[in-house]
């Protein structure tokens, strides 16, 4: 049998046979290539363009410069009776190959054979080819290799041929590896990948693929299904397709944009996990035509102009038109801009699927939402609602019919949500629609309820067979509903809310405005109101209260090294610098008046002080960056700026310790309004006054400290304008100002111990802290020219500090300090993470 082994050297190919059979290296007839054998021949044989290499055992064939011809090899097994022939070799393309009128590099099998038991055997390439420089084919394939492989293909350069990139054309047998693209493969008119057998190990692109057909999979082999997988970090331009008995895995994490085209199943992921996939990734297949005749099943982001498959939807899908195979399912979003066409088959829903036009004879089984447009046809054969909801948009008028249905019907929990355009909310006024007609109505009267803002449904009217459905609409200005429903008068008067919630809690019923709400007080009228617009200072509120408390849990750590046996010594240091690295992140759940959000805190703190008899005067400077993302759409960046001076004061066992700060931060913010995506920017700043106190009392190694604190902050928040690009939707809040007076009570114990020349002392301590001033943070917000206040009604006033440190010392002018710090309450958790030096001078 023929065996290389792989070289370091440099140059173009390298290759080194060490047993068995002959393999052929044809030497390109046009080159600037010096190529020479090494081995049983010596080191002085020079081999011409256009000669034909043998390679016995120990010999080495290398190069250096650029081929501008093809450069073939040849795998030709001598005995064709074995079994198991094969080549093994390492294969690595360091500079270019260019083909010119050929191909660029081909791998050949000269003689397919059969063995004694009549099986057709192909020989194999074992080992691994790496390109990194350039292959390329100006008028044919760049890489062509019709023989099997053991190993892996990996590209860090460049392979480009005029009619395709990579052919891997082998006959029998699957190539037992995978291909990693980490460089760039491009064609004109070609295919970039052309694989005839399974890929076992899949295709990884983290680099380019450009071609008509970035992908093809073929074999005539059906005799069991095969397996491809394709999985995409960067970017794929064109098509992937299969034939024959291919079922395929597409895991996309990066941007694929062609058709898919399989004639088998194919499974879409944004990221793939085990067996069963997981929505983890941010991919998009943008792609024009997906067409399965066997199952499409997706988990991840599709964005398509058609789709031909049986369908299994656990990811979004955004499409032009869908035509079913088979019997189908949407457990997630499904987007239908033109036609859905059923067939015969079934279709369940039980996620959102909105459509312009539902036609076929099969039956639809909706438990989930269906969202159109007026005037929307859904005249498939059999429209079910088991719990369902039908919601039509009616746009900016009271005219039309919103949807006309062939066989619909409605069990008693189903619905149909009306809704307008934001345009018609300006004035009060009245006006009729026609909701749906039908050709076979079954149900009772269904429940008629409205999913925008600020409007009711009157009264419904329905035809004597039940298949005409007219309602009357009174549309309400803001104002209009604050003063109709202010007394609490209203039995579940419901109003739809424009956040978004993921996690269950809220159903999904407007496109343009989301959730509802049901408002039977004047408390849940003010609840409802701030729901509708969530201010983002009371998120960044709590965070900004957050980087404050650490940057005096800072200083405080300051006096514990100072009244620590184990600080610089007895004798005060004159200065001392210290520098301090953070990183927090934290969450806080939904609650009935305020959205969920999840916070990270990142920053660092210079400090620098000097020391007197019994005080030590110090100054800070503080640079934190704050993410603020919330559960319902919106997202803030904060980059804030504190500066303080600090005292502490320490008489024996006793200590003292004071600040003040003052701080500065830029927003901004981005919130979605329905479909409106609105952005804005402020500013804020804050006061903050700190005084903690305690007393130390030592025990042997051990300190047991009783622990006080006072804090006041005032936060000044600027105004915030918003708008959507058009600025047809936008808001305002003014500017507010927030206190916060805050008294706690706690405890700290700590312990040392010398380790092999480290001083270590670890520290736990816990202080609940109160809020006196329970400043509820009125917001006065003006929403497409209606004014109104909206209040934190469930604001916490009270939370729990714990805090574990270790401290380090090895010398006298250096202290490290490893800090946890945790923040909770009843609806939120903060924690941070920080490292901390005192250099003293």
């Amino acid at each position: 049998m023929n065996n290389f082994k792989r070289l370091s050297a440099s140059g173009v190919l390298l290759l080194q046979a060490y047993g068995g059979y002959a393999a052929e290296v044809i030497i390109p007839s046009e080159t600037d290539l010096e190529v020479s054998i090494t081995g049983d021949y010596g080191d002085d044989i020079l081999y011409q363009p256009g000669d034909t290499l043998i390679l016995p055992e120990g010999n080495t064939v290398s190069g250096s410069g650029s081929i501008n011809d093809v450069f073939k090899m040849d795998i030709n097994n001598q005995e064709d009776d074995e079994d198991t022939t094969y080549v093994e070799a390492d294969i690595i393309i360091n500079g270019d190959i260019l083909g010119g009128s050929r191909n660029g590099f081909e791998i050949r099998d000269s003689s397919v054979h059969v063995d004694s038991e009549d099986v057709t055997h192909e020989d194999i390439l074992k080992g691994n080819i790496i390109i990194n420089g350039r292959i390329q084919g100006d008028e044919s394939m760049a890489f062509d290799m019709d023989v099997a492989q053991e190993g892996n293909i990996i590209i860090n350069g460049i392979v480009e041929g005029l009619n395709g990139a990579i052919d891997l054309a082998n006959k029998t047998e699957d190539m037992v590896g995978s291909i990693t693209n980490n460089g760039k493969i491009l064609t004109a008119s070609g295919t970039g990948i052309d694989s005839s057998g399974v890929i076992t190990g899949g295709i990884h692109n983290y680099g380019l693929i450009y071609a008509v057909r970035a992908i093809r999979f073929y074999t005539e082999n059906q005799s069991s299904q095969i397996i491809n997988y394709v999985r995409n970090y960067n970017e794929i331009k064109g098509s992937i397709t299969s034939a024959y008995n291919h079922h395929a895995y597409i895991i996309n994490n990066g941007k694929i944009t062609g058709d898919i085209l399989f004639d088998t199943d194919i499974d879409l992921y944004d990221d793939y996990n085990n067996s069963t996939g997981s929505d983890t990734g941010d991919g998009l297949l943008d792609v024009g035509n997906i067409n399965g005749t066997n199952t499409l099943e997706n988990y991840g982001s599709v964005n398509s102009a058609v789709i031909e498959a049986t369908l299994k939807n656990n990811g979004q899908i955004d499409v032009g038109q869908l035509i079913l195979h088979g019997d189908s399912y949407n457990n997630n979003t499904l987007n239908v801009t033109q036609l859905l066409n059923v067939g015969t088959h079934t279709f369940d829903n039980t996620g959102r699927l909105s459509a312009l036009q539902i036609s076929g004879s099969g039956t639809i089984n909706n438990k989930g939402l269906i969202y159109v447009n007026k005037g929307s046809e859904l005249v498939s054969n059999n429209l079910n609602n088991i719990g369902g909801t039908i919601e039509v948009n009616f746009g900016d008028s009271f005219s039309g019919t919103g949807f006309i249905a062939k066989s619909i019907s409605f069990d008693d929990d189903s619905k149909i949500i009306i809704d307008f355009d934001e345009s018609l909310f300006e004035n009060p006024q009245t006006g009729s629609i026609n909701v749906m007609t039908s050709t076979d109505y079954n149900g009772e009267n269904v429940a008629i309820e409205r999913g925008g803002l600020f409007f009711e449904v009157l009264n419904v009217d329905y035809d004597a067979a039940g298949n005409s459905i007219s309602a009357n609409i009174e549309v309400l200005s803001p104002q209009a509903v604050v003063e109709k429903h202010a007394d609490g008068g209203a039995n579940e008067a419901l109003f739809a809310t424009s956040m978004l919630s993921e996690d269950g809690g809220y159903s999904t019923l407007s496109s343009e405005y989301g959730s509802i709400y049901d408002i039977t007080s004047a408390e849940q009228l003010n609840a409802y109101i701030n729901n509708l617009m969530p201010d983002a200072r009371d998120m960044h509120n709590q965070v900004l209260g957050n980087l404050s408390s650490l940057v005096f849990e800072q200083i405080h750590q300051r006096s514990n090294i100072l009244g620590s046996g184990i600080s610089t010594g007895d004798a005060p240091q004159a200065y001392q610098f210290w520098i301090k690295g953070l990183h927090g992140d934290g969450d806080h759940e939904e609650t009935a008046s305020t959205s969920g959000f999840d916070f990270e805190i990142d920053g660092f703190t210079l400090g620098l002080d000097k020391s007197f008899d019994k005080h030590t005067i110090g100054a800070v400077l503080n640079i934190g960056n704050s993410q603020i993302a919330s559960d319902r759409e919106e997202s803030e960046l904060i980059t804030t700026y504190t500066a303080g001076v600090y005292d502490i004061w320490q008489h024996d066992a006793l200590y003292l310790n004071s600040a003040m700060s003052f701080g500065v931060s830029s927003h901004k913010v981005s919130r979605l309004r329905g479909a409106a995506q609105m952005s804005g920017s402020y500013r804020s700043s804050y006061i903050d006054i700190n005084v903690q106190g305690g007393y130390r009392y030592t025990l042997s190694d051990f300190q047991f400290e009783p622990l006080f604190k006072l804090s006041a902050r005032w936060l000044k928040s600027g105004s915030l304008s918003l708008g959507n690009a058009a600025d047809s939707v936008t808001e305002h809040h003014n500017a507010n100002l927030v206190r916060q007076f805050e008294a706690g009570l706690g405890g700290a114990i700590s312990k040392r111990w010398a380790v092999k020349g480290w001083v270590i002392e670890p520290k736990f301590s816990i202080m609940h802290v109160s809020d006196l001033a329970r400043d509820e943070g009125k917001q006065d917000i003006t929403f497409s020219g209606n004014d109104y206040i909206g209040l934190q009604i469930d604001k916490e006033h009270s939370h729990l500090l714990t805090s574990f440190d270790i401290k380090l010392k090895r010398n006298e002018n250096l202290d490290v300090i490893l800090n946890y710090h945790h923040r909770s309450t009843k609806v939120s958790s903060y924690r941070a993470f920080s490292v901390r030096f005192d250099f003293s001078f």
